[in-house]
């Protein structure tokens, strides 16, 4: 218990140091409960905490609600331009398979009422790395989910990431973002390599059309993204024969002087116009000194004004 969360066990049924059954776990701030997880049966091994790890073979949770987003007093960690690195864990964890049949989220939560499936895998060591696998599934009428297989080892620090995305027209992924579209949109992203020549490949589409492809790679501390796309599918009617052809867009960010800051170099190209971008970026704490530059040539000035 701290005075920002308070986290009530109901008790415990079975055996502590094999398989275990917790009928009941809350967690509260200041405002009340906020999430209720039913039915937690663990299988794991007590006697592995000796050699600090925590091997758990099994961890499946009937259900869990969550109402709404907890009060958070923390102070956000500022991004820097060092290296990524793991944090240091106290002990090795490791968790075979975890299940979680149930999810409900509040409207509070996600502006309408919604629920989900997960399950997965997580390996996380000081010697290896990172290698999780989840999947989070809508049910009831929804058949909206994203799949995520990501691996980080530290030895080579060689980075894998795999994501699929789903959400069918006026799904839940489509109305919780606003965005009802013409069709089932499809999103896959394919990353692999060392950080310090990495590189991801990403597709998305509507139905079998493709609207988007991009490159993202980072060499050393410099990333450059490179996208082919149209937004015809996000633009209300009248602008859809303004905004029907193929766009391109080149972005590139660099360390800046300050470790809070990268220097960005933007370009979107279109049809009709030509826009360009160039200073510095900020999100964390900018500096009344920190300057975006942006231009924009118009090159087709009868499209404009057909609108």
């Amino acid at each position: 218990k701290t005075p920002e969360r308070t986290i009530h066990i109901s008790g415990f049924e079975g055996s502590l140091y094999s398989a275990l059954t917790i009928p009941l776990v809350t967690v509260a701030d200041q405002q009340g409960v906020w999430l209720e997880a039913n039915n937690t049966k663990l299988r794991w091994s007590l006697v592995a905490l000796i050699s600090k790890r925590l091997d758990i073979s099994s961890l499946e949770i009937e259900k869990v609600k969550i109402d709404r987003t907890p009060i958070s007093n923390d102070e956000k960690s500022k991004p820097t331009n060092e290296p990524f690195s793991l944090p240091s864990l106290p002990m090795d964890i490791e968790i075979l398979n975890y299940t979680i049949n149930e999810i409900k989220v509040g409207e509070a939560l996600a502006e309408i009422a919604s629920e989900f499936k997960l399950g997965g895998a997580l390996f996380l060591t000081q010697t290896n790395g990172i290698d999780a696998k989840m999947t989070i599934a809508s049910t009831a009428e929804h058949k909206d989910y994203i799949d995520f297989d990501i691996s980080f080892l530290k030895d080579s620090n060689d980075l894998e990431v795999k994501i699929d995305l789903m959400a069918p027209k006026a799904g839940l992924f489509q109305t919780l973002s606003d965005t009802i579209l013409q069709g089932d949109a499809f999103v896959t992203f394919v990353g692999t390599g060392p950080l310090k020549n990495w590189r991801g490949d990403m597709n998305a589409k509507i139905d079998d059309q493709s609207f988007l492809n991009a490159v993202i790679k980072r060499v050393d501390q410099i990333t450059n993204i490179d996208a082919d796309f149209k937004i015809s599918e996000f633009v209300p009617e009248e602008f859809k024969k303004l905004a029907s052809g193929q766009n391109q867009l080149n972005l590139i960010l660099s360390p800046a002087e300050r470790t809070d800051a990268n220097n960005l170099d933007l370009t979107l190209t279109t049809d009709i116009a030509l826009f360009k971008a160039h200073g510095i970026l900020s999100l964390v704490e900018p500096k009344e000194t920190d300057a975006i530059n942006f231009t924009l040539d118009i090159t087709k000035t009868d499209a404009i004004n057909e609108i």
